[in-house]
């Protein structure tokens, strides 16, 4: 129960508004193995008040899910918070837009405007996980999932874009739209 208590301790009681999940969250970790042969799993970690939420596995992963499904996303809590960090600090460049693209496309469009020199932009490795990824630049932040539509196949893959500048905005768009 080290890590339990391990996560109880850093995480236990954090409330924030989450741009990740779209909602208020709140860290409550808990421990309620049911059987020997189950695999240990930190429940609650991150609640959501919908069926939404996210797991710690006993190797410290973060496993977003909803009901009974789930996906392995992060590599820890702390990335998952460097992920939620993000969106307030994309939320003061200005101006956003956001494409859908294909199912599972979403590294693709990262790679393309990772290959656009005149943007600038880094991929953010804190802050990204195995199926959403953040790019951040002086004039733009971008992140991509394809972890929804992993996850449910309800919400599609997509980019979600802010920058400084409409040129900006609308060279990103061009882009995602050509790698769609």
């Amino acid at each position: 129960m080290d890590l339990l208590d391990r996560l109880q301790a850093r995480y236990g009681g954090l409330s924030y508004a989450s741009g990740f999940f779209q909602s208020e969250v709140i860290f409550a970790p808990s421990c309620d193995p049911e059987g020997v042969d189950e695999e240990l799993e930190i429940s609650y970690a991150v609640e959501t008040g919908s069926p939404v939420g996210a797991s710690v596995k006993i190797d410290g992963a973060v496993e977003i899910g909803l009901d009974c499904s789930g996906v392995k996303e992060f590599g820890g809590l702390d990335c998952l918070i460097e992920c939620d960090a993000m969106f307030s600090v994309a939320d003061a460049l200005g101006l956003e837009g956001q494409l859908y693209l294909n199912s599972g496309t979403a590294l693709m469009a990262i790679e393309v405007l990772r290959a656009e020199e005149g943007l600038g932009l880094e991929f953010v490795s804190e802050a990204s996980g195995l199926h959403s990824y953040w790019l951040a630049g002086d004039s733009a932040m971008v992140y991509a999932a394809d972890v929804w539509n992993l996850l449910n196949g309800g919400v599609p893959s997509f980019v979600k874009f802010w920058t400084t500048g409409e040129d900006v905005r609308e060279r990103i768009a061009i882009l995602i739209a050509q790698a769609r």
